[in-house]
């Protein structure tokens, strides 16, 4: 984006301006800068740049043609635009000769009086320039407003603002991924723009405006505020349509889904094809997630951690979207509150698949809202792949055991309920009670100067099915430093790990200890 010679000319800038010399097309030649070189200073051909406009005066005689000869072969030489000349010598031209010169080379000579400064008109001149650039800014703005109006894409966009600032444009999300571009040619980056602006919505980043590199020497625009506010902020407008129109979509989703876990529906088949229209697949068995998030120390319904859990929702969403990509299973959701309803596609290898989802969510989501406890219900494997309901009053169930357990075992599935409630009925017995702590103290009493936790090694040997190899992975020792701890619970003990009798009463024992 540059002025002309003509429009130079046309705004009048300089009414007593002189045409000595006015080559074919000369109006058209852009004007980037100006200077004013001193006859007596030559050589200025390392000081000229590209599209200049190069001011100069002298006393006015003949016998200085050589010189004006010289600036105008360095002007030429430097690419620059056009020459104002002014004489102390009333009435005074340059030589034919000088005059030829110019011609020949293609160089627009002007003559000013002597009487207006060169300061002065050099202002004159750049304040056009910043005039018409702003005049320029001004107009695409209100182009941009007009097409987010007209409810036109975002390419139309991009190809207006290539169009008046003459550069390649790629507008992105905040990722760098393409929205839209005003050319192919270039391939745009925010590593390999020549200037980049984000884009933001209410003072949140949204996007990115690259511009590539100007034909010119200097790039057009060069003030980041101008951009800002002249183009980013009309882009804003399409991302604030593109917001409104995933919260609506969004909305639909986590009503559909609440309806299936809540509502039994009256033809499956319609809530089929309801769920194909939002990107649904209802044609595969799922396995019911319950989620709760809670804040340590502070009650889940508080207001402060309820109003902090919606300003995260959508990026706990978007966080669970990708572990199910990532995990490659589909995946569909609700959130109320603090609890979220997860569907996850179930597979024959379907605890594996889950176990990994919640691992993987419970990093991402522990560093996504620090400070919050995590709680979990799991339905069982589906049986009926259509009754979503259950599946989710399972998870319910599940979930209020995580709720209120007294260890940090926050995940708990439908199964782990039926053991719960077995280990409730047995917890009465004041005799099985008092056997449980005796047997079970012994071994959280134990010390040893390694501080190897023999209670946790067996609550991890029975989770893991009394599989050594497994259990000693999880616990990140030998395969025969395990075999060890397993040698001294049962000398604590007094009973064998290899006897079935024993092993029940063990796990029954951990059981009530804990305190599901």
């Amino acid at each position: 984006m540059y002025i002309t010679i003509g429009d130079i000319l046309q705004a009048g800038v300089i009414p007593d301006m002189q045409t000595l010399t006015a080559p074919p097309h000369f109006a058209a030649l852009p004007v980037e800068h100006t200077s004013i070189q001193g006859i007596y200073e030559l050589p200025i051909r390392s000081f000229i740049r590209e599209h200049e406009l190069v001011f100069s005066s002298s006393v006015g005689a003949d016998n200085e043609a050589p010189r004006y000869i010289q600036l105008i072969d360095e002007v030429h030489d430097g690419k620059g635009s056009a020459i104002i000349l002014t004489f102390q010598t009333p009435d005074y031209r340059p030589p034919e000769e000088v005059m030829n010169h110019a011609r020949k080379l293609g160089i627009p000579l002007f003559l000013i009086p002597w009487e207006r400064r060169l300061f002065e008109t050099q202002m004159d001149i750049i304040n056009l320039m910043s005039n018409i650039k702003m005049r320029v800014i001004n107009e695409l703005q209100n182009a941009l407003f007009n097409l987010s109006f007209e409810s036109q894409g975002l390419e139309a966009a991009a190809k207006k603002i290539s169009q008046a600032l003459q550069l390649s444009v790629c507008i992105t999300d905040l990722s760098g991924s393409p929205l839209a571009q005003s050319s192919e040619s270039e391939d745009l980056t925010t590593e390999t723009a020549a200037q980049k602006a984000q884009i933001l919505l209410n003072d949140r980043p949204v996007g990115w405006l690259l511009l590539g590199r100007s034909d010119h020497r200097e790039d057009p625009i060069s003030d980041p505020d101008i951009i800002s506010r002249f183009v980013c902020f009309p882009l804003s407008l399409w991302f604030y349509r593109k917001n409104i129109e995933d919260l609506t979509i969004a909305q639909l989703k986590n009503d559909f889904v609440w309806k299936l876990a809540n509502a039994s529906p009256s033809s499956f088949e319609e809530m089929t094809y309801q769920g194909h229209q939002l990107g649904f697949d209802l044609s595969v068995p799922y396995t019911c997630l319950l989620l709760e998030i809670r804040h340590q120390g502070e009650a889940s319904n508080s207001l402060r951690h309820i109003n902090h859990l919606a300003s995260r929702q959508s990026d706990v969403q978007n966080t669970l979207t990708e572990i199910g990509k990532q995990l490659h299973l589909k995946i569909m959701f609700s959130s109320h509150g603090t609890q979220y309803i997860i569907y996850l596609e179930h597979r024959p290898s379907a605890q594996c698949s889950v176990d990994s989802f919640l691992d993987l969510a419970e990093q991402s989501l522990s560093a996504l809202v620090p400070c919050s406890s995590l709680y979990w219900g799991v339905s069982e494997s589906p049986q009926d792949f259509t009754d979503f309901t259950t599946l989710y009053q399972h998870a319910v169930l599940a979930l209020s055991y995580s709720q209120h357990s007294q260890n940090q075992h926050y995940r708990f599935t439908y199964q782990d309920t039926k053991q719960a409630q077995i280990t409730v009925l047995l917890s009465q017995d004041p005799v099985l009670k008092a056997d449980a702590r005796d047997i079970m103290e012994r071994l959280t009493a134990y010390s040893d100067p390694s501080g190897m936790d023999l209670f946790g090694t067996l609550v991890t040997y029975i989770r893991c099915n009394y599989n050594t190899s497994l259990t000693a992975r999880n616990l990140y020792i030998h395969r025969q430093s395990l075999l060890y701890r397993l040698g001294k619970i049962e000398e604590l003990t007094g009973m064998s790990l290899k006897e079935h009798k024993d092993l029940f009463l063990l796990e029954i024992y951990s059981h009530i200890y804990i305190g599901y």
